[in-house]
């Protein structure tokens, strides 16, 4: 895999973090999450390096997907 696929992947996740936390709905958030950690794992997969978890993922949206209705 070379960098622009790697930046590419990246950009998608952030993209799809960036989604969760606009998220109103919380099966939205979700879905958004596990968008992101898909575009992760993929990354992962392509790259052999060990990169977010989908806690880090998570963490990183500032939400624990509870309580948004």
């Amino acid at each position: 895999m070379d960098d622009n696929d790697a930046d590419r992947y990246l950009r998608q996740a952030n993209a799809c973090l960036e989604e969760a936390q606009r998220a109103t709905r919380v099966a939205d958030k979700e879905a958004w999450l596990k968008l992101s950690e898909e575009w992760m794992a993929w990354r992962r997969k392509r790259s052999g390096k060990a990169l977010m978890s989908i806690e880090t993922v998570k963490d990183a949206a500032g939400s624990h997907c509870s309580g948004d209705h």
